[in-house]
């Protein structure tokens, strides 16, 4: 049964000790030794989805260690001195998690939340971009991996997004005349945002029209929609600059080509039709 779960996006922010990196994000961090850590991701400051789920029972997850993503099931140890639990596997260590990471975590309400015994599952996504957008680690040294901050993956619709102009699908692949600014997941599909006042991959496939910069990508790569251009009753001409989401609503900010104020439009999801535009 789980006792407790946490989940966020970290980034390895130093080497704690040698072998092992802090990894932080928000209020949350842990502790995690590079080998268990996706091996495209095993170094300072590469980004991170994690997911630690605190079970009373044995799970037995098979262990699973590839380029961008991992998964490891651990004995669970509470250590009072470190005020943390420990992750054992044998008797290595392979990481710590402070008590105090779930003091606003309740655990099941039909169970009771006993670090002293219990087992962790870990599964830690390599993701050298961040969720929406890109990193601020661009100008951090890419040595370790040439992608840092650029490219980023979203496995819950299988599209591997390159913000320099270029998605990847389970079937096929996108490439634009425009850097991808900004990604959104909504449903079954990915809204993205191309940056107007960029240039995009050399080879593009994708005829960009101005004012219509925001689509939407299916898992398979296709595109869904592309939406029609906004424009006032001087025929000024909108730009997306990014979406956002409220329960199954849709929403996207835009400005002027020229003076004038910012405005707000609702979408529809489906389509990518503008049901209103507020001013």
């Amino acid at each position: 049964m789980v006792q407790t779960e946490l989940a966020g996006i970290m980034t390895a922010e130093k080497e704690e000790d040698e072998g092992y990196l802090d990894l932080t994000g928000g209020t949350q961090s842990l502790v995690l030794a590079k080998e268990i850590l996706p091996t495209r991701g095993q170094y300072e400051h590469a980004w991170f989805r994690v997911t630690l789920t605190v079970t009373d029972e044995r799970q037995d997850i098979e262990p699973q260690l590839e380029p961008t993503i991992s998964r490891h099931e651990f004995r669970g140890q509470a250590d009072a001195e470190l005020e943390a639990i420990r992750f054992l596997h044998g008797d290595s260590i392979q990481g710590y998690i402070g008590f105090n990471q779930f003091c606003d975590t309740p655990a099941s309400p039909d169970s009771d939340w006993d670090p002293t015994d219990c087992y962790v599952t870990i599964q830690v996504a390599y993701d050298p971009g961040l969720t929406c957008k890109r990193t601020t680690f661009l100008k951090s040294d890419r040595s370790p991996d040439p992608a840092l901050g650029y490219i980023t993956e979203f496995p819950q619709l299988d599209l591997q997004v390159d913000y320099r102009g270029h998605i990847v699908g389970t079937e096929i692949e996108q490439r634009f005349p425009k850097a991808i600014e900004y990604c959104l997941p909504v449903s079954n599909s990915a809204l993205v945002v191309l940056d107007p006042d960029s240039e995009g991959t050399a080879d593009a496939g994708y005829e960009y029209e101005t004012g219509r910069n925001l689509l939407a990508i299916k898992p398979t790569g296709e595109i869904a929609w592309t939406v029609d251009q906004v424009t006032n009753s001087h025929d000024t001409v909108y730009i997306h600059t990014y979406p956002w989401r409220v329960s199954t609503r849709v929403f996207s900010k835009l400005r002027s080509l020229s003076e004038g104020p910012n405005i707000i439009a609702e979408l529809d999801p489906e389509t990518g039709e503008v049901i209103t535009v507020d001013i």
